[in-house]
């Protein structure tokens, strides 16, 4: 059952990454990012929140220092896409198993 929701889990943020990289048009304001970032905020929910904040944080702290705003890009896509995927895959795969099995176990049902 897990491998069965981990192999779907990883279709859909592959198909997310892949719609994006298709309506990208190569244009710095380009709002392809719209299907990426509501894609795996969805599917990496909860802690897709908190990559969200910390990749606001980080965009911040460069605009603020060097008053660049990060232009969307190919390259800038695949980074995001990864965050996203590498969080919500810990979090679903490992850290929700850990969570699970841990309970069972306090409560004497392992």
């Amino acid at each position: 059952m897990i491998k069965y929701a981990k192999l779907g889990w990883t279709v859909l943020a592959v198909v997310v990454m892949l719609a994006t990289l298709y309506f990208f048009d190569d244009q710095p304001n380009s709002d392809a990012e719209v299907v990426l970032i509501w894609g795996m905020l969805i599917l990496s929910f909860p802690i897709s929140i908190l990559c969200a904040l910390i990749i606001t944080l980080v965009y911040d702290a460069i605009f603020t220092s060097f008053g660049d705003v990060i232009a969307s890009s190919i390259p800038h896509i695949i980074t995001i896409w990864t965050i996203y995927f590498l969080f919500g895959y810990w979090q679903w795969f490992y850290l929700l198993p850990a969570i699970y099995k841990k309970v069972r176990k306090m409560n004497g049902n392992s």
